[in-house]
């Protein structure tokens, strides 16, 4: 890691595409298949249940959740600075209200109310019940909505702030920032949980959490956009080490470990957030740049439809978790059956969508994507716009 740095603001920045920071977001978006999908066959209360539990499930769910949201939101955040440096703060802005407002608008219009019917074919005696349930469940409104909620209200801070965040001229040692980075992390994180605790018996418990949420991913974005800004930094921090990465592994397994044991407590469990956070954020992305950072058609074409995927996917969950329920099936094979049909059921959806262009624009915020012809890979020379929506 470089002794200090200084963070510049180029005008109009060249950047080649970072090949391996692509299958960084694929895998984040695929890995949220199987995490809920695990749900209904862990101990943990959710929208839908199993009659079935598998150990296994659970903890490969907690494994891939100790640090899956804060990668895409770190993730996002750089995306956010490169591209705001690349096409201006007007442009940038006015593409993510597109690209995140309307669908995030089409989801609450339409995927959540059938999302709500789906599930009360199987929890609340028939498709009118899981509507009538909406009305008094904030929960299923909220649902995996607050993801393109939150990160809007990301990029617009960063827009307000960014007119005083553009002039400044840092020299930060690499050590010390990320000493900084994860004091400021267990700081924030602490007093985050210390205010929803307060609030959770003054408003609604679900409005309380969902205030948490948004709060305790804030700085991941920020991290994001630092280290975009900062030359050098993201090639320094992301060096890989297979003895780092083994042991990252370790860690993340052991806390999924912990934090499922009935004694380990709710707080301490979510202070281990952003350290599991930063740390399977680093074993991913150094593992991608080793390894995978090339052009890939298949990993364009999961970054390509990651946003019609995520906003379908829990319905998909829901249905087919209903579907084998009281089968017989193992709970195990169970899951791992959901989160494939889950997969295989989105894809399918997202190539119907693409071929409406009126429901592309719908459900993506932008005009059709014509297919990328089989077999072929995007061009080496490609530019590092990290335009998809979930960038």
């Amino acid at each position: 890691m470089p002794e200090s740095a200084t963070i510049e603001y180029p005008a109009s920045p060249v950047v080649e595409r970072l090949h391996y920071l692509d299958v960084a977001r694929a895998v984040l978006l695929l890995l949220g298949i199987p995490y809920h999908a695990a749900q209904p066959y862990s101990s943990r209360a959710w929208f839908i249940h199993s009659e079935t539990y598998s150990r296994l499930a659970e903890l490969a769910g907690g494994f891939s959740h100790a640090f899956r949201m804060h990668a895409f939101f770190l993730v996002a955040g750089y995306f956010a600075t490169l591209i705001v440096r690349k096409r201006g703060l007007r442009a940038w802005l006015s593409d993510r209200a597109r690209r995140l407002v309307i669908p995030f608008l089409a989801m609450l219009v339409i995927v959540l109310p059938l999302q709500a019917m789906i599930l009360g074919m199987f929890e609340n005696g028939g498709a009118l019940g899981g509507l009538v349930r909406m009305r008094d469940d904030l929960r299923l409104w909220v649902a995996h909505s607050w993801f393109l909620r939150d990160l809007f209200l990301y990029c617009a801070i960063l827009a307000l702030a960014w007119p005083l965040v553009s002039r400044l001229r840092w020299r930060i040692g690499g050590w010390q920032l990320l000493t900084a980075i994860v004091a400021a992390l267990l700081v924030w994180k602490l007093a985050v949980n210390l205010l929803v605790t307060a609030l959770v018996t003054r408003i609604n418990p679900i409005a309380a959490y969902d205030l948490g949420t948004f709060l305790r991913f804030l700085p991941l974005f920020g991290i994001g956009a630092l280290i975009a800004a900062v030359p050098g930094l993201l090639a320094s921090v992301t060096r890989y080490s297979g003895w780092g990465v083994a042991l990252a592994v370790a860690w993340l397994g052991l806390s999924a470990l912990l934090i499922h044991r009935d004694d380990f407590g709710l707080g301490a469990a979510m202070l281990l957030g952003p350290i599991n956070g930063l740390v399977g954020s680093w074993a991913l992305i150094a593992v991608a740049r080793r390894f995978l950072d090339r052009p890939s058609p298949l990993v364009d074409y999961f970054v390509a439809s990651a946003l019609i995927i995520y906003i379908v996917h829990l319905a998909f969950i829901f249905l087919f978790t209903g579907l084998l329920r009281g089968t017989g099936v193992p709970p195990t094979l169970a899951w791992l059956l959901v989160s494939a049909l889950t997969l295989a059921g989105c894809v399918l959806v997202y190539e119907a969508i693409r071929r409406v262009p009126a429901l592309y624009f719908l459900f993506n915020g932008q005009a059709d994507r014509k297919p990328m012809p089989s077999g072929k890979a995007p061009s080496a020379k490609r530019k590092d716009d990290g335009d998809e929506a979930l960038a």
